[in-house]
């Protein structure tokens, strides 16, 4: 019998973030919207592509996590950390 893959809790939010891009020479600001130790939901004011490879900066945290994108729309991104967070 096949085992059934966790899905991480979401924890809905409405955190300030910055996506840093290109070592940190780029950056977008946005809005994180759902968060679980797996990844996050970010939302933009305007269309936005994200690239592969980034870090989320959360203020509030005085947080930095490394992910990558996971799922792209024209206002919002899914991600999913390189390493899994701790609940804190």
């Amino acid at each position: 019998m096949a085992e059934e893959p966790q899905v991480a809790i979401r924890q809905r939010t409405f955190l300030k973030g910055t996506v840093y891009y290109d070592n940190r020479r780029a950056s977008i600001e946005c809005v994180i919207r759902d968060m679980s130790d797996s990844g996050a939901r970010l939302t933009f004011d305007h269309p936005t592509t994200v690239p592969d490879n980034i870090e989320l900066f959360i203020p509030h945290k005085q947080q930095t996590l490394r992910a990558r994108s996971r799922r792209q729309g024209q206002h919002e991104n899914g991600i999913a950390y390189a390493i899994h967070r701790t609940q804190q």
